[in-house]
């Protein structure tokens, strides 16, 4: 029985050759249908290597998106990207972007560009079951970006923010915590993370604003670091403008005389503030015959916060900033160079208190007239380099009346003052954006009271962002739309002035190109596809084509910085 076993196994393995040759069909031998199964078993190879960095599909409605088709997502939405993108990029393999907003419009196509460029991206995503919409090799952070110290853990390690969060509704509190919380937060955690690198290093970010006078020290009060108050003639006084006699017979000597007790009654302080010693006040009374009251700092060499009495080089900075509270009447942060000529720039004050940075474009010199702003060419124009000091202007308001006497003077109000001060610092100076928000300036919306809530909440958004110090890149696309990138020309713009549409994937692209791009550094743009010659704009420049080369930094130059 034993040596049958052989034989019955034989016999068996040639009646199963017998019925696979029974049932193979032409298919099988046929050289097109082997081509084909041979592409199937490829596509299929390459659809899990495509899968590292492809959208995963949704078989629901992606969050914040309904009524939107993600199927066009399939479609060409990264003309232009290519395997060529990450040698044109040869910082992207060194730089984490954190993503925020990721799984939004435009969010989940920035994180698809940022990978296919060879960057490493983190995702902040507000629910765990988000984690389904991202690519495989994203790091992913579950939480909130009103959240301070979630944004300070998502933070670590990363480069730059890519900040697309948006709000899920309209109410006032949701817009608060997205729009400006969310900003400020993403910022802290910046900066935060800065100093923690640097201390590091035993040294201070590149990235934190260098103090240059904190007004609680007592060393602004008395010594060599003192500040002082000078009065100067208004410009309209010295034209022949501004005060006048109280009658025409009036002599010269007690034209004189009124001038004198002018100069007299006029008491400006500058002390420290009753508000627990922490600021410095000052305040006063100015009368328009007199013109100007400015509070002047010493030397900027010795006017700064290090104890090692190392001076701070301002022609590395990008401004000054100043923390301040006022009445809401004319103020103007003024420098004075060594040759003695003033600039100033024109602080937009408002009651309470306010953070302000100015860059050095917004200087102009005293002798510009100020209604026109018009100049003579041989007015001197602002070198950072020859700066000597730093003060804070207040210009008495001219009375209209034709025959302005002393008691007029004495009872104008407004000529009263009160300014009290925190600090100054300077700006940094970058190469490139620390952080590119994703805004909006209401384009598409509805006129209303719903609008106006949602871009007053957007523009405090990016109010704290320009005030934080850090280098950023504000974009504000039109009205979005779901279609493929790269086939219509774009329009960049200041003026929140365009009305037509521009496609997602298109905008990601904008935000991209920005994190790198020098020209996109602090600047605030709007973008939106060419409508041609019905656009009510003027057209400054014009690109060929966006593929041909790197079409932002041409399209950004003629705008203005720091807006």
């Amino acid at each position: 029985m034993t040596s049958d076993v052989p034989a019955k196994l034989r016999r068996k393995e040639k009646r199963n050759k017998k019925k696979e040759i029974k049932d193979m069909s032409a298919d099988d031998i046929n050289p097109i249908a082997i081509g084909r199964k041979s592409r199937e078993m490829f596509d299929g190879f390459f659809e899990q290597i495509t899968s590292l960095t492809r959208l995963q599909k949704s078989t629901g409605n992606i969050p914040g998106n309904a009524g939107y088709d993600t199927s066009i997502y399939d479609m060409d939405l990264l003309s232009g990207d290519t395997t060529d993108m990450i040698d044109a990029n040869p910082q992207a393999k060194f730089t984490t972007v954190l993503v925020t907003g990721a799984t939004g419009r435009v969010g989940k196509v920035i994180v698809r560009k940022l990978l296919l460029r060879g960057y490493g991206v983190r995702a902040l995503i507000r629910r765990e079951s988000d984690k389904e919409f991202l690519p495989p090799n994203v790091e992913v952070f579950v939480g909130d970006v009103s959240d301070l110290d979630t944004m300070r853990e998502a933070v670590k390690g990363c480069a730059k923010i890519m900040y697309c969060a948006r709000a899920s509704s309209t109410l006032t509190s949701d817009l608060y915590n997205v729009e400006v919380l969310g900003v400020q937060n993403a910022c802290a955690a910046m900066q935060d993370y800065f100093h923690t690198l640097a201390a590091r290093r035993a040294g201070q970010s590149v990235k934190s604003k260098k103090m240059l006078t904190d007004f609680k020290w007592a060393q602004n009060f008395e010594g060599e670091r003192q500040w002082s108050t000078e009065f100067s003639q208004s410009a309209s006084d010295a034209a022949g403008g501004g005060w006048r006699t109280a009658s025409s017979g009036e002599s010269s000597t007690s034209a004189a005389k009124s001038e004198a007790t002018r100069r007299t009654v006029q008491k400006v302080k500058f002390e420290p503030s009753e508000e627990n010693w922490k600021f410095a006040s000052w305040s006063g009374f100015v009368t328009p015959r007199t013109g100007v009251a400015t509070l002047i700092s010493p030397d900027v060499k010795i006017l700064h916060a290090e104890s090692s009495n190392k001076a701070i080089d301002l022609s590395s900075c990008e401004g000054l900033t100043i923390r301040y509270k006022c009445d809401a009447k004319k103020y103007s942060l003024c420098v004075i160079d060594t040759d003695g000529n003033l600039f100033r720039a024109s602080m937009r004050t408002k009651l309470g208190w306010k953070t302000q940075s100015i860059p050095w474009s917004r200087f102009v010199s005293e002798d510009v007239d100020d209604t026109t702003m018009n100049s003579s060419a041989d007015v001197p124009q602002l070198d950072v380099s020859k700066i000597a000091k730093i003060g804070v202007q207040f210009r008495a308001k001219v009375n209209a009346k034709t025959n302005q006497t002393l008691e007029d003077d004495l009872a104008g109000a407004t000529n009263q003052f009160s300014l009290v001060l925190e600090y100054l610092k300077a700006n940094p100076r970058g190469e490139e954006a620390d952080i590119v928000l994703l805004s909006c300036f209401g384009a598409g919306m509805e006129p209303g009271e719903e609008k106006q809530r949602v871009v007053k909440h957007k523009k405090d958004g990016e109010c704290a962002l320009r005030r934080s110090g850090l280098q950023y890149a504000i974009v504000r696309p039109a009205v979005l739309s779901e279609e493929p990138s790269g086939g219509k020309a774009l329009v960049f713009d200041q003026g929140e002035r365009l009305t037509q549409t521009i496609s997602c994937a298109d905008v990601a692209d904008v935000c991209v190109k920005s994190l790198h791009d020098s020209e996109a550094r602090n600047r605030t743009f709007d973008v939106a596809y060419d409508k041609g010659s019905e656009g009510d704009y003027e057209l400054v420049t014009q690109v060929a084509s966006k593929n041909s080369g790197n079409y932002l930094t041409p399209a950004l130059q003629p705008l203005e910085r720091n807006t």
